[in-house]
């Protein structure tokens, strides 16, 4: 039984004006010791195209759209490794139940080279589940009758007709156990500041 070593990883999270947003504490694991073909197969992840990202925020100011950014909380232990996906851990620093005692994972915890592979295929099925379906043209883009939702990792952009569709969505999300968090209008998106020029007649985005 290999048992692969952790550490705590600190950070702060900012807001795209500089404020800070948050302080952030992540139990990590050290995915660099895991081997290739034994303990884990599927590493990828999809991330949402700039391109798709740039086109919604264009459709949004033309057509009027309501929108909305939101943030999941510890995004990936959310996800379930699976039955027979074995995966053990020392005790972190500070966290000590007992001598010669292992932690048995169960969660795609940070640091598994599989974790955001299952974290996404978990988000991907709860999309579904109410209705948004995965586009082909880019798998992070899921569209439904009333809410059209990007996702890059753990932050997704919402748009709609009405702030109504979207609450409906983050409610049905949190309902399956989903720790989503809505963060206002989607004025800045991964360090990208969003300003509308221009008139309702001839719309016009400054991205920054």
């Amino acid at each position: 039984m290999k048992v692969l070593p952790c550490t705590w990883a600190f950070c702060i999270k900012y807001f795209p004006d500089g404020l800070i947003k948050k302080f952030k504490a992540r139990f990590c694991i050290q995915g660099d010791c895991q081997t290739e073909g034994m303990v884990f197969f599927d590493t990828w992840s999809h991330v949402i195209q700039w391109s798709t990202v740039r086109t919604m925020m264009v459709l949004s100011t033309k057509l009027g759209l309501r929108s909305a950014q939101a943030d999941i909380t510890s995004a990936f232990v959310h996800a379930e490794l699976g039955p027979g996906k074995h995966n053990f851990a020392h005790q972190p620093a500070g966290f000590q139940w007992g001598h010669n005692l292992v932690l048995s994972l169960n969660c795609s915890v940070y640091g598994l080279h599989q974790a955001p592979h299952y974290f996404f295929q978990h988000l991907k099925r709860h999309m579904e589940r109410h209705g948004l379906k995965q586009s082909s043209l880019d798998s992070c883009l899921f569209i439904g009758k009333s809410c059209i939702a990007l996702c890059y990792v753990d932050d997704i952009l919402f748009y709609a007709r009405k702030d109504s569709n979207i609450d409906d969505i983050i409610h049905l999300l949190k309902q399956d156990g989903i720790l989503i968090c809505k963060e206002g209008s989607a004025k800045g998106f991964l360090g990208v500041n969003v300003k509308s020029l221009g008139t309702p007649s001839a719309p016009c985005l400054l991205l920054t």
